[in-house]
């Protein structure tokens, strides 16, 4: 991490809780910059819901793109078991090498926090922020997450 990064702080709470480790060939590096791919963050989300991570691998590939032998794949496993997550597409898969845009992190962690069960009220994000448009399928967890103080709002 870079000394007097203003995310400093969260950082090194995310380290000490354990819903990251770190990567490179130590693990010693964060990559405050870096993106994350959807592999990384299944494995953020259990870390942070469950306060333990790396589950084991499945029996069977989770999704079609994602085999038994992916590093991520009890976590990604765990995601679809919980209903967190579908995958990204109609064909079965995951899409564990896209990053993620910021509508999918609301989803994601509005669903890892109250589970698929208790979806945000409908409608409570229509016309809510100037750049999303009112057919977007996550405009609800948007508002959410913002409401609950977890994201903020860009500007």
């Amino acid at each position: 991490m870079t000394p007097g990064n203003p995310d400093e702080a969260w950082m090194e709470a995310l380290l000490h809780d354990g819903v990251t480790k770190g990567y490179g060939g130590d693990m010693s590096v964060f990559g405050p910059s870096a993106q994350v791919p959807r592999e990384q963050m299944a494995a953020f989300l259990m870390r942070m819901k469950f306060h333990a991570g790396d589950f084991a691998a499945p029996t069977g590939d989770p999704f079609k793109d994602v085999s038994v032998g992916n590093q991520f794949a009890g976590d990604i496993a765990r995601l679809r078991d919980l209903q967190i997550t579908t995958g990204c597409d109609q064909e079965g898969n995951f899409c564990p090498n896209d990053l993620v845009p910021r509508q999918q992190m609301a989803a994601f962690l509005m669903r890892a926090i109250h589970g698929n069960g208790s979806p945000p009220k409908a409608g409570s994000g229509a016309g809510r922020f100037a750049d999303v448009n009112g057919d977007n399928p996550f405009q609800d967890y948007i508002a959410q997450v913002v409401d609950d103080g977890i994201m903020e709002a860009c500007e």
